[in-house]
């Protein structure tokens, strides 16, 4: 059962069952209140009456033992009288016969009224076939004769109201049933709903849709209980958003450590193809066996950097001192191979400059923008490297002569993945991560990487790194 229902049904029971109680005690409550007044009326009459007989058994003339000829006499010439009328009563002998009476007479349970002791007094309800009174009767003594002096008075609009009570109840009851289960149902809803809403909610979110909120009004333990909810769904959702970013750092790390692995290793596999397959000198294998131990070191140094850059999200660097042409010597060393076998010149014109910068991670940037432009040129092409000291730091430029990019490709080209020409990326060994790795490097190191480029003219790259220079 709903909790809807069981508040609705649990409310209107007890709502009902108290309205019908209350009802029940109030009607008795004043029935026994106005029957209790009649008692007390009829027993003050009883006292009229008892001094009513004893003044006209006074006045009537005997010898001292009144007759009960005399006392039929004096009670026909008795009249008491009321807010209602004469009074109604009878006089009867000890053995609760008849001497004298009113108009009306009722008669009592006989073995009732023998019992009564000498002056003690009987105050009951006597219903006969349509009428209810009330009955006072007095046992007596009055001239040496034990008597009874019984008085009447008709109350069946006690019962009458009573009854007329009951039956306005009984018509209330279900009238007033229906306007409080409306009321109730109202409020039942009222109270149901939000947790409606809090269920549906949090159905929804099981099932996947982390946007969802609780709607918060008012500030009663329902709307706490939504406040909650959307804080645990915040959390959750916070949650589940850095367990996503970190999957994507880690997906990032692996492209960008393969992207960056294409450069090295081509030099490294033909270095390493020359000492296979060439007779070299001592010389020239130290050399091309050095190459290759620094290389590898620097791959060791860069997948170190780059775990701590796009997986550990490091935002600070461990800047050192670097000279200028020696980092472009480092660069000119790396790329060589490559240009030679896509048949392109580098051109290198660096000013010498101490800079203060990460070394690994500023060469995979020069790295990153002499292979782009490799893509984008021609066998027989030129490709430049310059480097020039300014007033707010040291500029590093690379110029190619290439394809060029579009106007409208040009905002996008440092955005992952993103490729001007997938095919021809794809075919050279494209991912479209390496100009948004080079950018946050640049970033890292206070620049920003400047991309100018016409289509079929070339493009120039350059990024500032700012600081001052020795």
């Amino acid at each position: 059962m709903s909790v809807f229902l069981k508040i609705f049904l649990s409310v209107v029971t007890v709502t009902v069952l108290s309205f019908s109680v209350c009802g029940h005690i109030i009607i008795d409550s004043e029935f026994h209140s106005n029957l209790n007044n009649e008692f007390e009326k009829s027993k003050t009459e009883n006292l009229s009456l008892r001094s009513a007989l004893a003044t006209a058994v006074y006045n009537q003339p005997h010898n001292g033992d009144i007759s009960l000829s005399d006392l039929k006499k004096v009670t026909s010439n008795i009249k008491v009288s009321t807010s209602y009328g004469d009074l109604q009563f009878a006089l009867r002998d000890e053995n609760y016969e008849l001497i004298g009476c009113s108009d009306n007479v009722v008669m009592l349970d006989e073995d009732r009224v023998m019992s009564l002791e000498n002056e003690s007094q009987l105050t009951t309800v006597y219903c006969d076939s349509d009428n209810y009174y009330s009955v006072t009767i007095v046992k007596t003594t009055i001239d040496g004769k034990k008597l009874f002096l019984e008085n009447y008075a008709k109350i069946t609009n006690v019962f009458e109201q009573k009854d007329r009570l009951y039956s306005v109840l009984q018509i209330l009851l279900p009238s007033m049933t229906l306007v409080i289960g409306g009321m109730i149902f109202i409020f039942s809803k009222l109270i149901t709903d939000p947790i409606k809403k809090l269920s549906s909610t949090e159905m929804e979110f099981a099932q996947g849709d982390f946007s969802k909120r609780v709607e918060i009004k008012g500030n009663d333990e329902v709307s706490k209980l939504s406040e909650n909810f959307n804080f645990m769904a915040d959390k959750i959702e916070d949650n589940i958003k850095e367990l996503k970013d970190a999957v994507k750092r880690q997906e990032d790390f692996t492209g960008n450590f393969a992207h960056e692995l294409k450069t090295p290793l081509t030099s490294i596999i033909g270095y390493s193809d020359m000492l296979r397959s060439k007779k070299l000198s001592t010389d020239e294998q130290f050399i091309y066996a050095d190459y290759i131990f620094k290389e590898g070191k620097r791959l060791e140094a860069l997948s170190k950097k780059l775990m701590e850059i796009m997986v550990l999200k490091l935002d600070k660097l461990d800047l050192k001192p670097v000279s200028a042409t020696y980092l472009a010597e480092s660069v000119e060393d790396s790329v060589k191979l490559l240009l030679d076998d896509s048949g392109i010149t580098l051109y290198v014109n660096v000013d010498e400059c101490i800079i203060n910068i990460d070394f690994d991670l500023i060469k995979t940037v020069l790295i990153n923008l002499i292979d782009n432009a490799r893509k984008a040129s021609q066998s027989g092409s030129s490709v430049e490297l310059t480097g020039n000291s300014v007033y707010n730091g040291y500029m590093f430029a690379v110029k190619d002569y290439g394809v060029g990019i579009s106007e409208e490709d040009l905002p996008r080209v440092a955005e992952e993945f993103y490729m001007v020409d997938k095919s021809r990326a794809r075919k050279q060994g494209g991912a479209g991560m390496g100009l948004a790795l080079c950018s946050k490097i640049v970033e890292m190191h206070g620049g920003k990487l400047t991309i100018k480029s016409k289509l079929n003219e070339g493009t120039r790259v350059e990024f500032l790194i700012k600081g001052e220079n020795e």
